[in-house]
């Protein structure tokens, strides 16, 4: 990060010298480069733009690098590339890489992504900071060739941050070698907060809002609301994303007869939030969870499986209820608490809110970061 560094000394040497200083004095801001695999909607993408593009006041310029192609949240705006990666091992799109390195001398690489061709090339004239979301560290496909380029590129990574300390920890058991430049940095909330709540609507409504896949539980959740629509017949229940398994998730709702309000992509999560009562999570993978933080944000209770990193958010009856992964008739059971027990439902609702506010808070993470960043090493 010597560039900010640069500058100081030139404007120190002119005072020292007795000169005038000029009428405009220009410090350039040392340059941040997010790399992500693209930029489609998701967690990582929400948390690159809403976090660090969109941070107007930071001592630093964050660029964005979408490797693969542009989306709805990283899009072709200015300091925002596109490589047109084909693959995995797209030597062409390497080559684009280094020569807009050129354009940004002496950035820090911040990599958000794993593709093999970037790992295995990694520039050695730049600082290098790994953001673990979870791919690297829960993906055992092609285990031995990922350990390979692990040893062969994170010997390069300055720092390992962490979005949970679950990661952290399957990480280390991976890479060992590199345990100790791991740095635990849970992702923060990036909308407005609201206020806790003292009661559910009438009628209630539940909501799920992640992606339809499978490790995120969307048919666990449609199972839940069939349960609870016999229990609770002018329930509401609301799904809310995208993903490979939507349409197969319309089919079975519409086959068991549960009327499910499907959404599809929102780009206001905040207005969905409000709209729900209790956020349910059935998730059997979790390296963490933006929605849970969110949704305490806004004062809505949570009921999630403790699973991956959800027991660091929730601290079963504080903030949240947690039953066991898979146990569907726990999960139910915990709904119904929280919708029939009143003083539970606004005890959940304010410890939720006071907790997202204290440890997820996003001036508190930009300062944690910003140190981080600037303390690197300048390398030329």
């Amino acid at each position: 990060m010597h560039s900010l560094k640069t500058n100081q000394a030139e404007s120190a040497a002119i005072l020292d010298t007795g000169k005038a200083l000029p009428s405009v004095v220009t410090i350039r801001k040392p340059v941040v480069i997010h790399i992500l695999w693209d930029g489609d909607i998701g967690g990582i993408q929400r948390i690159v733009k809403n976090v660090f593009l969109d941070y107007v006041d930071s001592p630093m310029r964050h660029v964005a690098v979408v490797a693969n192609r542009f989306g709805s949240i990283i899009g072709p705006e200015p300091e925002r590339f596109c490589l047109n990666l084909k693959n995995g091992f797209d030597v062409f799109a390497l080559l684009r890489f280094f020569s807009l390195l050129k354009s940004f001398p002496g950035a820090v690489c911040v990599y958000h992504t794993d593709a093999p061709i970037f790992r295995f090339f990694a520039p050695a004239h730049v600082s290098i900071l790994y953001m673990e979301h979870g791919c690297t560290a829960v993906r055992k496909k092609f285990l031995r060739f990922n350990q390979f380029l692990g040893r062969r590129f994170f010997g390069r990574v300055e720092r390992f941050i962490c979005i949970s300390r679950h990661i952290q920890s399957v990480f280390a058991a991976d890479y060992p070698r590199f345990s100790s430049k791991t740095l635990v940095l849970n992702n923060p909330v990036t909308m407005e907060f609201s206020v806790p709540r003292s009661a559910p609507h009438q009628p209630a409504t539940i909501g799920f809002i992640g992606r339809f896949s499978p490790e995120k539980g969307p048919v666990e959740f449609i199972q839940c609301a069939r349960i609870l629509s016999r229990k609770i017949p002018k329930l509401r229940c609301v799904m809310v994303g995208d993903g490979p398994m939507l349409g197969s998730c319309i089919d079975y709702s519409k086959r068991l007869g549960i009327d499910i309000s499907f959404k599809g992509k929102s780009k206001n999560v905040a207005c969905e939030l409000d709209e729900m009562d209790v956020v349910v999570v059935p998730s059997f993978k979790d390296a963490f969870n933006m929605v849970l933080v969110e949704a305490m944000a806004r004062g809505v209770p949570t009921v999630a499986y403790a699973t991956g990193a959800i027991p660091e958010i929730i601290t079963n009856n504080q903030t949240g209820l947690l039953v066991p992964c898979g146990a569907l008739r726990s999960l139910v059971r915990a709904v119904l608490r929280v919708l029939f027990d009143i003083p539970l439902y606004a005890k959940l609702s304010l410890n939720g809110f006071n907790h997202a506010g204290e440890h997820f808070n996003l001036r508190a993470y930009r300062k944690k970061w910003d140190d981080l960043a600037l303390a690197l090493p300048p390398r030329l």
